[in-house]
């Protein structure tokens, strides 16, 4: 994964854009500190880590998407619209990022006023 984000950090031209997403599908802890490291899966915090390794000194954004009647549906693999009405699907907890979007930009190289 790192490798990859290098790859695409390099082949950007300066101030060009990466926009991913990237599934969570897992409960997260609410703590920030606690359990929120890059291992078995993704998360807000991992992802935003990685991505602001290879894109040093350019700006990342990250957004996470889901909650968990989102996540049992999508286990579930609940495809049907009647299986969950439009509140629950668009509602976003924390706690369960069953989608992660990151959007950064390449530094663009030009010196800035002195």
């Amino acid at each position: 994964m790192r490798a990859a984000l290098r790859t695409i950090h390099r082949i950007l031209k300066p101030g060009g854009v990466l926009l991913a997403t990237r599934p969570g599908l897992s409960q997260v802890s609410p703590h920030e500190d606690w359990g929120d490291r890059w291992a078995w899966g993704f998360t807000r915090v991992s992802a935003r880590g990685l991505v602001a390794e290879a894109f040093a000194g350019g700006d990342v954004e990250v957004e996470t998407f889901g909650n968990v009647v989102a996540t049992i549906a999508y286990a579930a693999r609940a495809r049907r619209r009647r299986s969950c009405d439009r509140r629950s699907s668009t509602h976003r907890d924390p706690e369960y990022q069953l989608s992660i979007g990151v959007r950064a930009r390449k530094a663009s190289g030009l010196a800035g006023p002195g």
